[in-house]
């Protein structure tokens, strides 16, 4: 699967940067912990999904649209879809139908909150973020030998290439779908 993105040159050429398979621990703007996971395209499925796994249901998703790749546009203020009560199986089943959106386009960002208010966020760059910093998830990263360090990250890239997939627009609609995510209203943050 591809990156849903790429660290570029001013010029826009592709600079040849593997993503590292690290985390780091860190504070989040509003004080919480937090990890920072990094890994290759070719994890990135495999290390979400268990990450997922560790919520306890009922599950609530957000899914930020940060792109239309039909309209051609960025929007000002993302769209956000979201759902609750959402059973483990039934947002497993829905985001590995969506592979192909979820883990190789960066039009959006899906968060994932589990009952007792732990979340897992996959962002745009394909970066996993969990919060908080919990020996849950330090143990299963270790597990699916993702260790702490600092090698730089996509997120730390100066310039980076996002990509948008046309295949993945009938896998947008389909999750949303699927997942009964109803839109919030304009200007909620």
């Amino acid at each position: 699967m591809q990156p849903k993105a790429r660290a570029v040159d001013e010029q826009g050429r592709l600079l040849d940067q593997s993503q590292p398979t690290r985390f780091l621990a860190e504070a989040a703007p509003d004080g919480t912990t937090r990890l920072a996971v990094a890994v290759p395209a070719e994890r990135l499925q495999a290390v979400h999904a268990a990450m997922v796994d560790l919520l306890q249901a009922p599950l609530g998703v957000l899914y930020v649209q940060l792109v239309d790749r039909q309209a051609g546009q960025q929007h000002e203020e993302p769209k956000r879809f979201v759902g609750v009560d959402l059973q483990p199986a039934s947002v497993h089943e829905a985001i590995a139908s969506a592979a192909g959106l979820v883990y190789g386009d960066g039009r959006h960002q899906l968060w994932v909150k589990g009952a007792r208010g732990a979340q897992i966020i996959l962002d745009e760059l394909g970066m996993i973020w969990t919060y908080p910093d919990d020996p849950s998830f330090r143990e299963a990263l270790a597990r699916l030998g993702v260790d702490e360090g600092d090698a730089p990250s996509i997120g730390e890239a100066d310039y980076v290439r996002v990509e948008l997939v046309a295949e993945a627009d009938v896998q947008e609609a389909a999750l949303i779908a699927r997942l009964g995510l109803q839109e919030l209203p304009g200007g909620y943050r």
